[in-house]
């Protein structure tokens, strides 16, 4: 006989013995072989195929899921702009600057957004076919770890990190929450629990819940390597709203890519049309904080002794 009928009668005798001398219970056997009425073309198709599949996830599947893998799949000479800000910075209205600006292929470094904690996925740019051409990520609530920091490394991606003062912040977090607003990292409220809160009480909710969770994403980016490594480039809202053409001027230089003046214009002119999800966007609104609120945010920042927060306000 050849070998493999021969291998393939040597298994069916093991499972046989193998069901004669225990009490067996194991269902995908009898699925793939039913000793009682033996399909011998049957059972060798069943039997390849279970040790075909074994191979293949041992020596392939482990393979295919991870980062390395998927990086391989990525042309170097592309270009990958990512904007990473806290929530409530004005990134929306920056992302629709830069995707006017640049007209890349947009997309998302995260399956989804949310509560979350919106980690950076490398499987969406295989998944939206953006290896092989320039792609920008728009603002993703991102905050620092070593995956992420592995991503931007391994995906030579620059990163565009925006920031704003954290006393306007605060009241822009309270207003997106009056409107029910609660599906965004570092809060966990509900419209029953907020609709008894007093309007002081609801600040506060803002200053001793979400705020900390702004001093981490502060912290972790700012004590990154990748800062001095010319991959992260700071912008802030108040520098965005002061001079747009010349923030979006700086980026754009920061990834090689020059536009003339009248294109640039041209996006400051059409973003100005779409909605950006911007509430107020008043600077300097903070200062309606009481003196109370403020020390209480500066005392949340004193946890972390040799960190400047001043781009954030705090003096």
């Amino acid at each position: 006989r050849a070998p493999s009928v021969t291998l393939f009668v040597l298994y069916c005798k093991w499972l046989m013995h193998l069901k004669n001398s225990i009490k067996w219970s194991y269902k995908p056997v009898h699925l793939m072989l039913n000793i009682h009425s033996m399909n011998i073309k049957q059972g060798m198709i069943n039997f390849t195929r279970v040790i075909s599949n074994k191979i293949f996830n041992k020596l392939l599947w482990k393979h295919l899921y991870t980062d390395e893998f998927i990086f391989k799949l990525i042309q170097k000479k592309r270009k990958h702009l990512w904007l990473i800000s806290a929530p409530k910075s004005g990134s929306t209205w920056l992302s629709t600057l830069l995707n006017y600006s640049l007209q890349w292929k947009n997309v998302r470094l995260v399956p989804s957004l949310g509560a979350r904690e919106q980690e950076a996925d490398p499987r969406q740019i295989i998944i939206h076919g953006a290896n092989t051409v320039n792609t920008f990520s728009p603002h993703q609530h991102c905050r620092y770890n070593s995956n992420t920091a592995s991503v931007i490394r391994q995906g030579n991606i620059k990163v565009v990190l925006q920031l704003r003062n954290i006393y306007d912040t605060v009241l822009s977090i309270k207003d997106n929450l009056d409107k029910t607003k609660m599906n965004f990292p570092g809060t966990c409220m509900d419209k029953e629990s907020w609709d008894l809160l007093t309007d002081e009480q609801r600040t506060n909710f803002v200053i001793d819940i979400i705020v900390p969770w702004y001093f981490k994403f502060f912290y972790g980016w700012f004590k990154s390597d990748l800062l001095n490594s010319g991959q992260i480039l700071v912008v802030t809202y108040e520098q965005l709203v002061s001079n747009t053409f010349k923030t979006l001027n700086e980026i754009l230089a920061f990834i090689e890519e020059p536009k003339m003046s009248e294109q640039i214009n041209k996006a400051i002119f059409k973003a100005s049309l779409k909605e950006t999800k911007m509430n107020k966007g008043i600077i300097g609104r903070g200062s309606q904080l009481s003196l109370e609120q403020k020390r209480r945010i500066i005392d949340y920042s004193k946890y972390w002794k040799n960190m400047d927060f001043s781009l954030l306000g705090i003096e």
